[in-house]
C-alpha cells in the first residue's frame, strides 16, 4: 500500500488574498485628503465666525469708551500711558463690571492729555494672526473714525483728533 498520497479536496487550505501594502496605502491617501478637505472647509467658515465675534467684542468696548466720553462732556479720559481698562473704574463701568475686569481687562488704554491726542486700546496678542487680520479689517470698515492696525498681533484701535481731559 502507498501511504504517500496527496490529500486533495477539502482538507487542503488554500490562501485567500488578504489587505496588502497598496490596499492601506491607497486607503491612507483617501482619509488624507478627506481630513485635509475638512481642515480647509473649518478654517474658512470658523476664523470668519471668531473674527465677527470679537469684533463686535471690541465694538462694545469703543461704545463703552464713547459713552464715558459723553458723560464727560465730549472729552475722553486722560491716560498718559496704557492703562488696563480693568483700573479705569469708569470704562469697566460701562462695560459691566465683569467684562471690564475678565474679558477685556488686561486691554491697554491710553489718552494723553491735549486737545488732539489719539485715544487708543490695545489688545492682547491674538493666537491667530488671520484672525487678527480680520478682525482689523471689520472695525476698519465698521466703527469710522475708529481705525484698527495689526502689530506682533495685537490690535490697537484708534481715535485721532481728540479731546483727553
Amino acid at each position: 500500500m502507498n501511504t504517500n498520497k496527496r490529500k486533495t479536496g477539502s482538507t487542503q487550505k488554500k490562501m485567500r488574498p488578504g489587505f496588502g501594502t497598496m490596499d492601506m496605502l491607497l486607503t491612507l491617501i483617501v482619509v488624507a485628503i478627506v481630513v485635509g478637505t475638512a481642515w480647509i472647509i473649518f478654517k474658512k467658515m470658523y476664523i470668519p465666525a471668531q473674527a465677527e465675534k470679537e469684533a463686535a467684542r471690541i465694538q462694545s468696548v469703543i461704545g463703552g469708551i464713547e459713552r464715558v466720553a459723553q458723560h464727560n462732556g465730549g472729552a475722553y479720559l486722560k491716560q498718559a500711558t496704557g492703562t488696563a481698562i480693568s483700573g479705569i473704574a469708569s470704562i469697566k463701568n460701562q462695560l459691566g463690571g465683569t467684562n471690564g475686569t475678565k474679558d477685556v481687562g488686561t486691554w491697554l488704554y491710553s489718552c494723553p492729555v491735549g486737545g488732539a491726542s489719539t485715544v487708543q486700546v490695545v489688545t492682547e496678542k491674538y493666537d491667530d494672526s488671520e484672525k487678527a487680520a480680520l478682525i482689523a479689517d471689520i472695525i476698519q470698515s465698521e466703527m469710522s473714525p475708529w481705525t484698527a492696525t495689526v502689530a506682533t498681533d495685537k490690535i490697537t484701535f484708534s481715535k485721532a483728533n481728540s479731546s483727553c481731559q
